[in-house]
């Protein structure tokens, strides 16, 4: 491989960490600053007891900051990947399932929803391949 092509590889595995990783912490931001707002959105949703959604919610921030720190940084890349995919097993079809929520929310529902299935292949990617050439788990493993 060029070293253009290699210099290529690893700008754009770095570019696609940081913009996955954005929607991640900017939602879990979200979250935190706004978490009595984000459990009543929760209950338009599922039908939990409050202790239950709230310790779903905790869990669900944590996921999100785990997964989007470690796919910032590079490091523990494919864990952090992991994380991410758990939240959005999780979220996506009991938040987003278009099929059985209000008609009026279906096409905002399968925007989400499929917008969350492209965001699930880049994760699968990232556990497939790793950081790439710019990430601490390069230099972690480099002399491995």
């Amino acid at each position: 491989m060029s070293g253009l092509d290699s210099f290529l590889r690893g700008f754009g595995l770095f570019i696609g960490r940081l913009a996955v990783a954005f929607i991640f912490l900017f939602n879990a931001y979200g979250h935190i600053t706004n978490f009595k707002g984000t459990l009543d959105y929760m209950a338009s949703g599922v039908s939990y007891p409050e202790s239950v959604m709230r310790a779903l919610l905790i869990i669900a921030i944590v996921l999100m900051v785990a997964g989007g720190l470690s796919m910032v940084l590079g490091l523990y890349t494919r864990f952090g990947a992991f994380c991410l995919l758990l939240f959005l097993l999780g979220v996506t079809p009991q938040m987003h399932g278009f099929w059985h929520g209000p008609a009026d929310q279906m096409m905002m529902q399968l925007g989400q929803f499929t917008k969350n299935l492209a965001i699930f292949g880049g994760l699968l990617s990232y556990m497939a391949w790793g950081a790439g050439t710019w990430s601490i788990d390069t230099v972690r493993f480099a002399g491995k």
